[in-house]
């Protein structure tokens, strides 16, 4: 009897192991998803500095934004960069923003 119950816990053991694995992989799989939406967005703002103001601005929203994981932040990021006329009014506004968090 104590055998028998020694292998259906070592089996319980082994499934929730398991799950805890797959639970891992897949939270894993779901961060690194978002990081390179999140990046690929950093990427194409950069580029869309660079063709509205220039390649100096363009770099400088790059470093301002490459810690940004929050895409909706990037997507309001966009919108700055669609609405302010100047360079230095864009790095202003990005500069002001608060922390992420």
């Amino acid at each position: 009897m104590t055998a028998m119950l020694d292998a259906t816990l070592a089996r319980w053991k082994e499934a929730e192991v398991a799950q805890g694995v797959e639970r891992g992989l897949e939270k894993g799989r779901a961060q690194g998803v978002e990081q390179g939406l999140a990046q690929g967005r950093v990427a194409l703002l950069g580029r869309m500095a660079e063709r509205r103001f220039g390649a100096g601005v363009a770099g400088r929203v790059t470093a301002l934004l490459a810690d940004e994981t929050d895409l909706s932040r990037l997507d309001e990021a966009g919108e700055w960069l669609l609405e302010c006329d100047t360079g230095e009014a864009l790095l202003a506004r990005l500069a002001a923003r608060p922390p992420q968090g």
